[in-house]
């Protein structure tokens, strides 16, 4: 799980670094975890899809679900993704933190981490990330130790793209695992972070 304020920091970082790519959030919904895609240009937020939803609906249905991880994936986005009702970065943080400030959001469970995992590698090995991912839990289960698990998936990342790519893909997840829940009635002990 993230906080309102590490979602934040994220999106305030991709603008800062005028970055572009996708902000993939994991989200809570009907008890399941989901996804929402936030797409940036050189910093500037341009669209996002959540559950078939495009542009401001789809930024509002962000904002009404427990956040559950967000990880940057770097890297070119379709020409024709801007969206005229996305507003700013400026105006969608301060939407983000009136709307969501305060709200608890529940932990996952490793199924969860291995689906967020899954995700993140797909920029590097495509379809394949999800049976290399499989053979990794088979060896390394996340319910045994998160934090080995995603150490090789880490390692398998950067035999491929390098140790600069796969650390800054899995800095997060690493991130996700390492902090204490700060929500006492939550579930599971394995959290995300973004």
């Amino acid at each position: 799980m993230i906080s309102i304020e590490q979602f934040i920091e994220s999106v305030t970082s991709v603008h800062r670094e005028k970055s572009t790519g996708r902000l993939r959030v994991g989200l809570r919904m009907d008890g399941k975890l989901r996804f929402a895609t936030l797409f940036f240009d050189q910093g500037q937020l341009l669209d996002c899809e959540a559950q078939g939803q495009y542009g401001k609906t789809a930024l509002n249905d962000l904002l009404d679900r427990p956040l559950v991880s967000s990880v940057f994936i770097r890297g070119e986005i379709p020409a024709d993704t801007k969206n005229s009702t996305v507003p700013d970065v400026g105006a969608f943080i301060e939407s983000a933190r009136d709307r969501m400030a305060g709200e608890a959001v529940p932990a996952f469970d490793p199924d969860e981490l291995i689906e967020i995992t899954v995700d993140a590698l797909r920029a590097i090995f495509g379809k394949r990330a999800d049976r290399l991912v499989a053979n990794i839990v088979a060896e390394f289960p996340p319910q045994k130790s998160a934090e080995v698990f995603l150490q090789e998936c880490n390692k398998l990342a950067a035999e491929f793209s390098g140790s600069r790519k796969a650390d800054s893909l899995f800095e997060p997840l690493f991130a996700l695992v390492r902090n204490p829940d700060p929500n006492p009635h939550s579930a599971s002990s394995v959290q995300a972070s973004g």
